[in-house]
């Protein structure tokens, strides 16, 4: 057995035992095999060529359609689109191309901004400290990240390949760039979800791309094999929100 196999495999273990030592709760729909571990995800349909399924997250409910083909050339063609449920506004539109569990290509249609979370920020108010900065996790591992200084009262934040950019810590941009980050950071420290993404997709996460749960489910799910996509599918639900909400911020923080 290689390097590389050998790891697979005992990553593989671990993640199905630590699955098995979490337990999770359950809750599953007529037509899916997913088991939900609260009520932020909610399948609607699930079928080899058809993924629908609802994200609440923060008070707001995201409606996902995902078509996915299977090309000649062994490529899988997943077409997603996004609705504010409470509104039926398109949110996202975009194709993502993936060949040997690696996003080789996406083209997007469209991509607004995820609806704003219906909670009340008070984390710079309640912060004992000069300075903080986010911890070291998926996050850092895609050069995702912020730090704030209470001194100067300015803050920087980083995204994958784009760079650093500072801001004033009362710009609403670099908020809901710090809050995304602790959002991801707080899925990762309470489940599978960042381990899963971190040891098998690679390159794959990189500035620009717009990840979705079909997206994450066919990139890990023939090495980290399906008892670990099934029992993350809720937190690689919450994971991929927060993701794209950076995603979509960052360009835009001043």
């Amino acid at each position: 057995m290689n390097f590389k196999k050998g790891t697979v495999v005992f990553m593989s273990f671990i993640l199905l035992l630590g699955t098995i030592l979490i337990s999770l709760p359950s809750k599953t729909s007529a037509t899916s095999e997913i088991p939900v571990g609260d009520e932020s995800l909610t399948i609607i349909k699930e079928t080899d060529k058809k993924f629908e399924y609802i994200l609440s997250i923060d008070g707001n409910k995201i409606r996902y359609i995902e078509i996915t083909e299977l090309l000649e050339d062994g490529s899988i063609v997943i077409h997603t689109k996004s609705y504010n449920e409470e509104t039926n506004d398109l949110l996202q539109d975009f194709e993502t191309i993936i060949k040997d569990e690696k996003i080789t290509d996406q083209e997007i249609y469209k991509n607004e901004e995820m609806p704003e979370p219906n909670i009340e920020n008070n984390f710079q108010s309640i912060m004992p400290f000069a300075s903080t900065s986010s911890n070291k996790s998926l996050v850092s591992v895609l050069n995702i990240s912020y730090k704030k200084n209470y001194s100067t009262k300015k803050g920087t934040a980083t995204y994958a390949k784009s760079g650093t950019k500072t801001a004033k810590l009362s710009s609403k941009t670099f908020d809901t760039h710090a809050r995304g980050v602790d959002s991801i950071r707080g899925v990762e420290n309470g489940t599978l979800a960042g381990w899963l993404i971190a040891a098998f997709t690679g390159g794959g996460l990189t500035a620009g791309k717009i990840i979705s749960l079909q997206t994450l489910k066919t990139v890990i799910k023939n090495v980290a094999g399906p008892v670990a996509v099934v029992a993350n599918a809720w937190a690689l639900g919450q994971w991929l929100y927060h993701y794209n909400t950076i995603s979509y911020n960052f360009s835009k923080i001043k």
